[in-house]
């Protein structure tokens, strides 16, 4: 299945996959949440979503949302020759990687799209950002993020 085309989607891009260990991840964004799992058995979060903890091995897991801030870590800019001719503000999307506030235990990361950074000067290493979730479905979210005004790049 092909998720709905999007400015900072590139064309064809599949949808998430609705599998039961990273399911979780893609209802709560269809619901503007971020959710990621938590190990029953040492309490610490861990992302991307998993069978087994990565800290302590148990299979025993929940999901926890989060507060759906951070911080970009790295970032890419990658040319989408789909964009060309189009009415769209680059010819460029963003992929990022977002430390996640309020996590226990060793950080957590999500590779993310940065929605309102068009701009190769846009983003910045350091910069705050905060959860805004496209709903492709009823069922079926993405996790993306926005920029903090008054941080790093804006």
């Amino acid at each position: 299945m092909t998720a709905a085309a999007l400015p900072n989607r590139p064309a064809g891009m599949p949808a998430p996959n609705d599998n039961p260990v990273e399911g979780g991840l893609w209802r709560a964004a269809a619901q503007g949440r971020l959710d990621i799992q938590c190990c029953e058995a040492c309490d610490k979060h861990r992302n991307p979503p998993s069978a087994a903890c990565i800290h302590c091995g148990s299979f025993d897991w929940r999901w926890d949302t989060m507060p759906g801030t951070g911080v970009v870590m790295t970032y890419v800019w990658i040319p989408d020759p789909a964009r060309k001719g189009q009415d769209l503000p680059s010819p460029y999307y963003n992929v990022a990687v977002v430390e996640l506030d309020g996590v226990r235990g060793p950080p957590a990361r999500i590779v993310t799209n940065i929605i309102d950074a068009w701009q190769l000067d846009d983003l910045q290493v350091g910069q705050r950002v905060e959860l805004a979730c496209i709903k492709l479905s009823e069922e079926v979210g993405l996790p993306c993020f926005t920029r903090v005004a008054g941080s790093a790049g804006q």
